[in-house]
């Protein structure tokens, strides 16, 4: 009784899994022609009974229609439609001529010929465009069209720092970098107090948020100590303590 209930629920249960598997598609079955010569498929799930059709070709390898013609075809051995297509068989590029940067290759097959998009030129070494001028220019030495072009200014120094140009007199002028707000703040903000108490302590009460170096006289490596500026150690403040004793 206990293994018929089993065998029912579990008969149950692949059931309502097969019947959600359908339902998003997956269904379950063997795919057969319908008739010789044709590639006509169908298939009816063994679960919902659903019935599904396509068309599965069995094609060969890709043979070329003739000699010196690069047309091929791919014939299917069941129902006999063909695929078509080209099938080159190009060789590597090479200059068209000895003059020229254009370049080309050709079909070993049919002889056609594909002609590079871009131009191979074969630049020579920068040399001034005309005697006194400031733009360079480089030539290819095979078809002697301009590659490439830039300016080239011959600058010389003149008083004051300025590098002006012997040809064209186009002046660079020299550059005088003035220290930011933060760098100028930055080389004040170290200061020095020996024997000074009055402005060590003041200047610890307007920079609570700095930091104080403190060191025996001569200054020792082993006995530097960095506090932070409100630390009570080295602010006059000890607390807890009575003021005839700090």
């Amino acid at each position: 009784m206990i293994r018929d209930t089993l065998r029912r629920a579990s008969a149950a249960a692949k059931t309502y899994c097969g019947k959600g598997l359908c339902l998003i598609g997956i269904h379950r079955g063997d795919w057969a022609y319908e008739a010789p010569g044709r590639c006509s498929q169908k298939r009816t799930c063994v679960r919902c009974r659903k019935i599904h059709a396509r068309t599965e070709h069995a094609h060969g390898d890709w043979v070329y229609v003739s000699e010196g013609s690069c047309d091929s075809v791919n014939t299917c051995t069941r129902c006999g439609q063909q695929e078509s297509r080209v099938d080159h068989r190009w060789g590597d590029f090479e200059y068209e001529s000895p003059d020229t940067c254009t370049k080309v290759r050709e079909c070993a097959r049919c002889r056609e010929r594909d002609v590079s998009l871009f131009k191979y030129h074969d630049l020579g070494d920068w040399e001034f465009e005309v005697p006194g001028a400031c733009v360079q220019i480089r030539k290819c030495r095979r078809c002697h069209e301009t590659g490439e072009s830039r300016e080239a200014h011959q600058r010389e120094p003149r008083p004051g720092g300025a590098l002006v140009c012997r040809n064209c007199g186009d002046t660079l002028l020299p550059v005088v970098s003035q220290p930011c707000q933060h760098q100028r703040e930055r080389r004040s903000a170290v200061e020095v107090f020996a024997d000074d108490d009055e402005g060590y302590l003041r200047w610890i009460a307007a920079h609570p948020s700095g930091y104080v170096l403190n060191y025996r006289r001569p200054p020792e490596p082993n006995n530097l100590k960095l506090h932070n500026a409100d630390c009570t150690d080295i602010s006059g403040t000890w607390l807890g303590m009575d003021d005839s004793l700090r």
